[in-house]
């Protein structure tokens, strides 16, 4: 059933922002392989490009000024 504060102030259970979360992570990250972090830094630059390149493209702004 729902209360009324859940319905007001969605809670996300599965996120976490505390220091040491960020610490796990960085360390997971660091005992990766250096391909592994190389392919990843790869994929993320080819992905931010293509949807930038993408929404710059097509953008309603883009095309009133054009």
């Amino acid at each position: 059933m729902w209360s009324r504060r859940s319905a007001t102030r969605p809670v996300s259970r599965g996120l976490s922002a505390s220091p040491s979360s960020a610490r796990w992570k960085i360390w997971l990250i660091s005992h990766l392989d250096i391909i592994t972090r190389v392919r990843f830094v790869v994929w993320l630059l080819l992905g931010l490009a293509l949807y930038f390149g993408f929404s710059y493209r097509n953008s309603k702004l883009n095309n009133a000024i054009n």
